[in-house]
């Protein structure tokens, strides 16, 4: 073997000693006992091997753990087993909780630099390539209509009727379903109380009072909202684990907007501002206006005032078209009138005919709407193995049970 590189060892007397007499007793140089140690130590310590800055090298004990799954020692515990029971009982772990203490006060082992080349496909071919995961979708959907109601669940007592899933390839559907139970809800204008509440007399319960619902009593129908989306099981398993919440992500969208539209079809029709503005009203009672949309500030603050000496108490919440929120970018919230009054674009109101409301404004108590719970499911081999389907279904209804409540806006 050729040497090509010539290193000085420092040696203490008896190190020399005990090395010449070595040499003696074999026959061989000192220079080739002492490469037999060197290459001993590199078999035995190979990545322990540390120079230091004048390139001299020395062995450094190895760390007594491996921090990996079916290493032999575990440093915790041994901390565990020493820090409970003391070292006295398992002298071992005490002599490798030591033996590692001194390892990372080592300066050498500490400050030595960690090179490494990043290993790709290029460099390494049984490296398998990374999968690209689709961005979890979870945005929060606005329903400025939906959460102007006073809102009810759709429980059990109200059994829904048997519908057919809408069946498309690789297309999202969320589409009207059959409706449920239709049941019945008072008309709050035309309900009559008296005697309800007074003043109590200490001792004595209170008088009944009377209830009394005027006219018929409005039935609501739930209306079933279902969709499906199918995809395949290379595209939800390789490249897309997560498309499933994508997907449903999406169908709950639909879902969100289109009860949005069943709301604006109630304010909206002939329950709501539907009909002839006569006095400032129309037939339902609703408290409607029309104004140019350049008029359209200084309406919506005569109708915010005028409101709660119709309706008893304060406006709750407003709701306005793309037409009507462009016409009230100049609106000072401040005014006493709007102040704590939340003005919400609704995208389900459109900016439709002139006889449609742009502006709705409502309080607690006057819209109602009853949902029940969004159910979503995963069938996995309803088409085999190679399809997956996710589905979606609901009920979603909405009355507006006190029209004098609703003070809506024509933006012509």
């Amino acid at each position: 073997m050729a040497y090509d590189k010539t290193e000085t060892v420092r040696l203490s007397a008896t190190q020399a000693e005990q090395l010449a007499a070595a040499a003696r007793e074999s026959g061989r140089q000192k220079s080739d006992l002492l490469r037999d140690v060197i290459d001993q130590a590199t078999a035995a310590y190979g990545d322990q091997l540390v120079a230091d800055a004048r390139g001299a090298a020395y062995v450094a004990d190895p760390c007594p753990y491996e921090f990996r799954h079916g290493a032999q020692f575990s440093l915790v515990r041994d901390a565990y087993q020493v820090y409970t029971f003391g070292s006295e009982m398992d002298p071992e772990a005490g002599d490798r909780l030591r033996r590692f203490e001194r390892w990372q006060a080592d300066p050498q082992v500490r400050d030595q630099a960690v090179k490494f080349a990043t290993v790709t496909t290029s460099n390494a071919s049984q490296v398998v390539p990374p999968g690209y995961l689709a961005l979890f979708v979870a945005p929060e959907q606005d329903r400025p209509l939906r959460n102007a109601a006073t809102m009810l669940p759709l429980q059990g007592s109200y059994p829904a009727t048997p519908f057919a899933v809408p069946d498309g390839l690789n297309a999202a559907v969320v589409a009207a379903g059959a409706g449920g139970r239709p049941f019945t809800v008072a008309p709050a204008d035309r309900s009559t109380a008296t005697g309800a509440v007074g003043n109590h007399t200490e001792g004595t319960n209170p008088t009944d009072g009377t209830l009394s619902f005027g006219g018929a009593m409005p039935a609501v129908t739930p209306q079933g909202k279902s969709g499906l989306f199918r995809v395949t099981r290379e595209v939800l398993d390789a490249s897309n684990p997560n498309v499933d919440q994508v997907v449903l992500t999406h169908m709950r969208e639909q879902y969100a907007n289109q009860c949005e539209q069943l709301v604006y079809a109630e304010l909206n029709g002939a329950n709501g501002q539907g009909g002839t503005i006569t006095a400032g009203r129309v037939p339902s009672g609703a408290q409607v206006s029309a104004v140019a949309a350049a008029a359209l500030p200084g309406e919506l603050k005569n109708a915010l005032v005028k409101y709660p000496f119709v309706r008893g108490r304060r406006v709750r919440s407003v709701a306005v078209s793309q037409q009507a929120g462009l016409g009230l970018v100049d609106l000072d919230p401040s005014n006493v009138w709007l102040r704590d009054v939340q003005v919400d674009a609704a995208p389900a109101i459109p900016d439709g005919a002139a006889g449609d409301g742009d502006v709705f404004a409502l309080s607690e108590g006057d819209l109602w709407a009853w949902e029940s719970p969004l159910l979503t499911f995963r069938f996995e081999e309803k088409n085999g193995p190679a399809l997956v389907d996710l589905a979606l279904f609901g009920y979603f209804a909405a009355r507006l049970l006190r029209p004098s409540g609703l003070a809506a806006v024509r933006v012509s």
